[in-house]
C-alpha cells in the first residue's frame, strides 16, 4: 500500500494553484496546463489543473481584461471589435 506524504499532496495543490493564478492573469488555458504538467512531471495533476485553469479563466473574464489585451491597449494598437457593427 502506497501512502502519500503530506509534502507530495502539498506539491500537487501548489502546482494547481499556480496554474490557476497564471491562467487567470494571462487568459491562456491549455498552454499553461501543459507547461505546468511538464514541469511537475505528474500526470495525475492534469485533470484537476485543467478544471482550475478553466474556472480561473472564466472568472477572470468576468472581472478584468487579460494581460495581452491590456498590453495591446497600452500600446494603442488597433483591435478588431468582437461584434460586427450594423451598417448606418
Amino acid at each position: 500500500m502506497i501512502i502519500k506524504s503530506k509534502q507530495a499532496i502539498r506539491r500537487k495543490y501548489i502546482v494547481i494553484g499556480a496554474g490557476a493564478v497564471m491562467a487567470g492573469y494571462t487568459r491562456m488555458t491549455y498552454s499553461i496546463a501543459l507547461i505546468l504538467l511538464e514541469t511537475s512531471k505528474d500526470l495525475t495533476v492534469f485533470i484537476p489543473m485543467l478544471f482550475a485553469v478553466l474556472i480561473a479563466n472564466f472568472v477572470g473574464e468576468c472581472f478584468t481584461r487579460g494581460l495581452y489585451v491590456r498590453a495591446t491597449r497600452t500600446k494603442q494598437m488597433p483591435i478588431l471589435p468582437e461584434n460586427i457593427p450594423k451598417p448606418c
